[in-house]
């Protein structure tokens, strides 16, 4: 039943508010390959409240050209064709799509949060990987979730159900879930609506892959949907999740050798995104919450971890965490500790992560656990047992970032013996 009025909604998404006539004139503009940054400046000035609100924002601290700008046509010059048109687009869907204040389940201060990280986490990761066009990535990762506030705003009810599902199946992939009870995803919705407004392609195609691992999508299509993915991720690893799906998300290493980045690429991105994410939101006129995750100090931490896992894949998301949290973090690739190279390594802390069940516990004693310290990450079958020391903490997956980071604060004292 769910399904049906939701298709019905969709088919035509009628119900969804025009575009600014200049923002759909500048669309066309940008679509005519023989047009010019003076058409395009033109066009602006025919709406002059619009083209004042652009001048003050390419003023900002985001740009770093504060009054040095007067007027559209020096703008377009300055900043290039394609960052003035970005930034028209990224104000106007943004009003078009905060316009409307829902009462259902989405916590929008949380929700618009997340797409400022991700913008910027987006902007950061295209400029590292030299992809095309930053500020494209930049509007790509603050509309990558319309889809979400197409369900919240005209199928609340849905979104409810989804949410009420979610919380009973802790960790269980929301996508997978949507697509059950919805009979599509957000994705699929986000990419639609990007469509029906007629937005430039790479913005269809970040809406549509940014939860999708495995595509068949080539050249800018996959670039842009990698970034998007990523930046999403690391959104959420920095503690800018939209507030329901905050558990540990995938950083999967074929969309950083996608886009030529490394683990230390990731990091540097994560620790640069708070002031990013705060100069964007002066620049769109959001109010952030002082006391929100994205405002997390990642120099509150610097005690030294070891972080043992059986694969790169299962530890990446992992390390990204406590890093950005200021650890000092040595990784061991393996699937059977070594005992040496532990008891020698002396970490102030000893995080194991068996979740996936692929690791010997058989080398795991108290000689090994109780020098220092520890975190076992058990896996979701694993029935809660006493620790084998004093000195060690379990913690059993699925779990969120901030139960990560909250058992590694109160974690007990050190045993000894």
């Amino acid at each position: 039943m769910i399904a049906e009025k939701l298709r019905e909604l969709v088919q035509s998404l009628d119900v969804l508010p025009p575009l600014p006539v200049v923002i759909q004139r500048l669309l066309e503009v940008a679509r005519d390959p023989d047009s010019s940054a003076k058409d395009m400046g033109e066009v602006i000035s025919t709406d002059q409240g619009f083209a004042s609100k652009l001048l003050k924002l390419v003023n900002s601290s985001f740009y770093g050209f504060p009054g040095q700008i007067s007027t559209i046509s020096r703008a377009v010059v300055i900043l290039g064709y394609d960052a003035v048109k970005n930034l028209a687009l990224a104000v106007s869907v943004f009003e078009v799509l905060s316009k409307k204040v829902s009462t259902g389940p989405l916590d929008h201060g949380k929700f618009w949060r997340h797409c400022l990280a991700t913008a910027a986490a987006a902007k950061l990761l295209a400029e590292r990987s030299n992809y095309t066009s930053p500020e494209e990535a930049f509007v790509a990762g603050l509309l990558h979730d319309a889809g979400r506030l197409f369900l919240a705003l005209y199928a609340p009810k849905a979104l409810e159900t989804l949410f009420e599902q979610a919380k009973n199946q802790p960790g269980r992939d929301m996508v997978e879930m949507e697509q059950e009870l919805l009979e599509t995803d957000h994705c699929v919705l986000g990419g639609n609506i990007a469509k029906h407004w007629k937005l430039p392609e790479p913005l269809i195609w970040a809406a549509r892959l940014h939860h999708t691992i495995e595509t068949e999508a080539t050249g800018q299509a996959a670039q842009i949907g990698a970034i998007t993915f990523l930046a999403n991720s690391l959104a959420k690893i920095r503690g800018c999740g939209s507030g329901d799906d905050d558990y540990l998300p995938a950083v999967p290493k074929q969309m950083m050798n996608l886009l030529g980045l490394d683990d230390g690429a990731l990091l540097r991105v994560l620790l640069e995104i708070g002031p990013e994410i705060e100069k964007a939101a002066v620049m769109l006129n959001i109010d952030l919450d002082e006391d929100s995750g994205c405002q997390r100090n990642s120099e509150t931490c610097s005690e030294s971890i070891l972080l043992i896992g059986p694969t790169p894949r299962q530890i990446r998301p992992i390390r990204l965490v406590l890093e950005s949290a200021g650890y000092h973090v040595t990784v061991e690739v393996c699937k059977t500790p070594n005992r040496k190279f532990i008891l020698n390594a002396k970490p102030e802390i000893l995080v194991i992560d068996m979740s996936d069940g692929g690791f010997d516990t058989d080398s795991l004693d108290n000689e090994i656990l109780g020098s220092q310290r520890s975190v076992l990450i058990l896996p979701e079958s694993s029935t809660v047992r006493d620790a084998p020391s004093p000195s060690v903490n379990l913690l059993r997956a699925p779990f969120t970032i901030q139960q990560l980071l909250n058992t590694l604060k109160h974690r007990k004292a050190v045993w000894n013996g």
